[in-house]
């Protein structure tokens, strides 16, 4: 029950983060703060979160600004060649998901080094 609390906690934070810091922020503090405070399910918890968190608004934006997102493809397709819009949308959410994977694999080694010197 207290690791499903921490989660929650951890979940607001990085949430409340983003909101008011965009991503650098949120991302230094998930490996930083997350390998202090949780004990299991470290990775996982990191990256899940930080995809869901910048995923959702990513694809709210997407869904909204359809006409904007069909502009910037044709831009980017001039520069990069053939690409479709979902494939820009796609490399949108693998990007953070790679961040929050490092930055969890961070947190995990932050936890390790903790348990180290507390054991």
């Amino acid at each position: 029950m207290i690791q499903i609390l921490k989660i929650a906690a951890v979940v607001i934070s990085i949430t409340f983060l983003h909101l008011a810091f965009e991503w650098l922020v949120p991302l230094v503090a998930a490996f930083l703060f997350v390998g202090l405070i949780l004990d299991e399910y470290i990775v996982l918890t990191v990256t899940i979160t930080g995809t869901l968190v910048n995923g959702i608004p990513t694809l709210i934006s997407y869904f909204m600004y359809a006409n904007s997102a069909t502009k910037i493809t044709e831009d980017l397709s001039i520069i990069l060649g053939n690409i479709d819009a979902t494939i820009v949308l796609l490399i949108s959410l693998l990007i953070p998901t790679i961040m929050y994977a490092i930055a969890g694999v961070f947190a995990w080694q932050i936890s390790e080094i903790r348990r180290k010197l507390t054991a």
